[in-house]
């Protein structure tokens, strides 16, 4: 009787259960010049950075303007393709911005995938 709590023990402390993942976040956001002109590009940088516990790759990264759609498109995506060790970061450009209206002006969100 006692060989099968020691087999179960084993079995167990086999069994891996700690699990690792990559976690991006938008540690800083960037752009050029400070004011955009109407009809003008510029360019914005988002620094991401892993906050997670092993490495990942980030695939794409996706700018979305505010609500009042003051920009050119819909949204800008940039293929990154990077693959981010934990702790460390990447600054993704997204460039050829063009604003078509004025006022202030905002960004509703950045989504990394």
């Amino acid at each position: 009787m006692k060989k099968i709590p020691i087999l179960l023990a084993l079995l167990l402390l086999a069994v891996p259960v700690v699990y690792a993942a990559a976690n991006f976040e938008v540690t800083a956001f960037d752009c050029s010049p400070d004011e955009a002109v109407i009809n003008n590009q510029f360019s914005c940088t988002a620094t991401i950075e892993n906050t997670g516990d092993a490495a990942g790759t980030l695939n794409t990264a996706t700018l979305f303007p505010d609500n009042t759609n003051w920009l050119e498109e819909a949204s800008y995506a940039q293929t990154v393709n990077t693959n981010i060790n934990s702790g460390a970061t990447t600054d993704v450009v997204f460039s050829g911005l063009k604003g078509t209206k004025s006022g202030n002006n905002e960004f509703s969100k950045i989504t990394l995938d």
